[in-house]
């Protein structure tokens, strides 16, 4: 699928990855707004959830645009250098990039770091027990895949968003 008749700029580059940083910041938003209308309920939202949604703003837009740096913009250098500009390729780079980097995260890296403590370290949710002794239960592998797949469809959005305002057709510029 090389799509070499599409070209792109510094500016449109810049721009597309501060889009993309706050289109995936809102989506954390609206997922806090919606976890928290269905824990607490609309009323407690509309009183207290607004000022916390501006700190859930501004923390997942820092983290967004870090992960975007260091993930998305190599990747999507290299894509860009090997002519494969096509929008479902950024589709699918998102995801699969969202869905790598989100369940790395909430697993401490596939359980690669160590534990914080010696201690014992139990959590669980309805379904059953999430974490014995600091280790994932087949249960909390479960949970965390559920969790980055959730996120893995806004990385598919925020991708799209950033391959939209990057990406022109070479025969929609006018010709000089």
């Amino acid at each position: 699928m090389r799509t070499a008749n599409y070209v792109t700029n510094r500016i449109r580059v810049i721009s597309s990855l501060a889009t993309g940083t706050a289109v995936g910041a809102l989506l954390i938003v609206f997922w806090y707004i919606w976890g928290a209308t269905q824990q607490f309920g609309v009323q407690y939202v509309l009183d207290y959830g607004w000022f916390t949604a501006l700190y859930v703003f501004i923390a997942a837009f820092v983290v967004w645009a870090i992960g975007l740096t260091i993930f998305a913009l190599p990747l999507w250098w290299l894509f860009h250098r090997i002519q494969l500009r096509h929008w479902l390729i950024a589709a699918a780079i998102g995801a699969a990039m969202t869905l790598f980097v989100g369940f790395a995260i909430e697993t401490r890296f596939f359980e690669l770091i160590p534990p914080p403590s010696k201690g014992t370290y139990y959590a669980g949710d309805s379904g059953g027990l999430t974490i014995i002794n600091h280790r994932r239960t087949p249960h909390g592998w479960w949970v965390a895949f559920r969790d980055a797949l959730m996120l893995d469809f806004g990385g598919s959005l925020v991708a799209l968003v950033i391959w939209r305002i990057a990406y022109r057709r070479n025969d929609d510029l006018p010709s000089q």
